[in-house]
């Protein structure tokens, strides 16, 4: 039987891992994005957000492996929703018309697979951090979209209602 103070060394050991591999390692969001294609080929995320916030930019990236070493490389990235639609979080990714200021344009063709990750304010105009989220354009739904729907990264075809209803928005959890 462990003593009680090796049990609290044991314990407080486990808590201080959980915490550092918290803080280093990705982990998976609970919360998805929609994404869908638009009529020209283009990606149109439906970015889950509370009626308190807004869309202020947005950016895409991909993670970049050398040797034992990782990193991320911004593809594309654009500030200043251009209209009420990108400001409730719904944007075209790496089109002039969603972003009044392209930071970064899209240079080339998205890959299969990136990150996007959406910048939020509030309506006072105090910036959040927002989220992000993996978009995998190779993961095809398993019907045709219908105007307003949208699928996530593990295949399942959601509402623009279902993307913000993943939040509490300050209702009781």
């Amino acid at each position: 039987m462990l003593s009680r103070s090796r049990g609290r060394v044991l314990i407080t050991t486990v808590l201080l891992a959980v915490a550092l591999t918290s803080c280093t390692e990705p982990r998976p969001s609970s919360v998805r994005f929609g994404y869908r294609s638009d009529d020209r080929g283009n990606v149109v995320i439906a970015y889950p957000l509370c009626p308190a916030h807004t869309v202020s930019g947005a950016e895409v990236t991909v993670r970049v492996q050398r040797g034992s070493t990782s990193s991320f490389k911004k593809l594309w990235g654009a500030m200043g929703a251009a209209s009420n639609e990108v400001k409730r979080g719904v944007f075209t990714v790496g089109t002039p018309g969603s972003f009044r200021q392209e930071g970064k344009p899209l240079a080339e063709a998205l890959p299969s697979g990136f990150y996007v990750r959406v910048k939020e304010s509030t309506r006072d105009g105090e910036s959040n951090s927002g989220r992000e989220d993996w978009i995998d354009l190779s993961v095809q739904p398993s019907r045709a979209l219908k105007p307003g729907e949208y699928l996530t990264s593990v295949g399942k075809i959601v509402s623009r209602q279902w993307v913000n209803d993943q939040l509490t928005c300050g209702k009781g959890s």
